[in-house]
């Protein structure tokens, strides 16, 4: 209700400044772009509400594809890593990703969000660019992405504490720096890399810390029986398709928004990113029954997500066929990867690594691959190889720290629940209630 109210609110004032201006005699430059720096505020308030209930999805999917007992944690994970990822993006994310600086790697200054302009960071100020508010706020939404896609992939039997704490650091630190390196002055910029809508950046750099910490965490009980897979029943798929729905809803947003600005190109942007998402879920459902298996709701509902973060670095630079080809790829990914997964015997509750790290690898290649400007489509292939760079580079960045941090986390406070708490859940060790008792514990009371 409050994003159709926010929608309706954005369209109204539109209509009203175009209408100010038709009316207007002699419309100073100046107003004008007041008045358009006035509408593109609107534009990246509204995409950031967006985003910000694609993060409430990931932690509705979680919930649904997890155990009864361990469903409240993930809704409490969801709004605490937004929270805490914030914080610590205002206190130096923010800076270590777009402080001006004479170095390619890292930003240095600003700290505590010290800056009180877009300037000082070398960006542009508003009417121009956006408000340095509103840039931070959107800024860190985006920042929370990373640490959610982690939750989902260590879920159920990873200490609360050690969960938070890593949150903190990937969003404060690791995800701020690779942002760095590439946006503006960073290292991978310079070398012309481009990730549009966060492939590599967003969903790249919460695949490998998920792939990190799912190897050094092991399996939940009971998930592998002499050496074969077994499924695990979640609390309800009703819940993890809503999540996934809002996750998907969320990406088309998060691709448009991207421009930071009203262009005329946001519609084919949305369109782009909608086509890859269907896609990319009717593959994946096609391949399920090729292999003679029923048409799973989830196998739909992972290559939804799996085509939203593929297209996203090229969404604004493919053409429609070439967005579909992604999609496409995409949805046998999103299959395809839970087997290598279980091949290695891994155990990611929610898919994560599956979605976000094989399909944001994919979405960065294609770019190289079908970009209209300058990819092997077009005669040329630097753009391959330097996506190529990027993803390497990102990735052992990413491998490096996290391992860092979740073995620092494993020394210090030991990272896998005892065995007894794993079976009893997260809901009654961490918060002391259990989700599928609420309903009797209200009526009792």
């Amino acid at each position: 209700m409050l994003i159709g109210l926010t929608l309706a609110y954005i369209t109204l004032t539109i209509v009203l400044v175009t209408a100010q201006v038709v009316q207007a005699k002699a419309v100073k430059e100046a107003d004008l772009l007041k008045m358009q720096g006035t509408i593109n505020n609107l534009w990246v308030f509204w995409t950031t509400l967006s985003v910000g209930g694609l993060n409430l999805g990931f932690g509705l999917r979680e919930m649904g594809l997890c155990s009864p007992k361990n469903a409240v944690n993930a809704l409490s994970k969801t709004i605490l890593v937004m929270g805490l990822v914030g914080l610590a993006y205002w206190a130096m994310g923010f800076s270590l990703m777009f402080a001006k600086s004479d170095n390619q790697l890292i930003g240095v200054r600003g700290w505590f969000f010290a800056s009180e302009s877009m300037t000082a960071l070398g960006l542009k100020d508003w009417p121009i660019g956006l408000p340095i508010n509103l840039f931070l706020m959107y800024q860190m939404v985006l920042a929370a992405i990373p640490a959610l896609i982690v939750s989902g992939a260590m879920a159920e039997r990873t200490r609360f504490l050690d969960f938070l704490l890593f949150s903190l650091v990937l969003g404060g630190v690791i995800y701020p720096i690779t942002g760095y390196w590439l946006k503006g002055e960073g290292w991978l910029a310079q070398m012309g890399f481009r990730d549009f809508g966060g492939s590599t950046l967003i969903h790249g750099v919460g695949g490998w810390s998920a792939l990190v910490g799912v190897a050094l965490l092991g399996p939940r009980q009971g998930r592998y029986l002499k050496a074969k897979a077994q499924k695990i029943p979640g609390l309800s798929l009703i819940w993890a398709g809503v999540g996934s729905l809002m996750i998907t809803l969320g990406g088309i947003c998060l691709n448009a928004g991207a421009t930071l600005k009203i262009t005329d190109d946001i519609g084919a942007i949305a369109l782009k990113t909608y086509l890859a998402a269907v896609v990319s879920g009717l593959v994946a459902t096609l391949i399920t029954c090729l292999r003679g298996q029923k048409a799973e709701f989830n196998r739909l509902l992972s290559g939804l997500i799996g085509g939203v973060v593929a297209i996203a670095a090229g969404a604004q630079e493919v053409s429609i066929v070439g967005a579909i080809l992604i999609g496409a790829v995409a949805g046998s990914l999103t299959v395809y990867a839970v087997g290598i997964m279980e091949r290695l015997h891994l155990d990611d509750p929610t898919e994560s690594i599956s979605i976000h790290l094989f399909c944001g690898i994919w979405g960065t290649l294609a770019l190289g691959f079908l970009s209209l400007k300058d990819g092997l489509i077009a005669g040329e292939v630097r753009l391959v190889i330097v996506a190529l760079i990027g993803i390497i580079s990102v990735g052992l960045f990413v491998i490096i720290t996290s391992s860092i941090t979740w073995l620092t986390l494993k020394w210090a406070l030991g990272l896998r629940l005892s065995l007894v708490k794993e079976i009893k859940g997260l809901d009654q060790e961490v918060h002391g209630l259990q989700a599928e008792s609420n309903q009797e514990q209200g009526k009792e009371k």
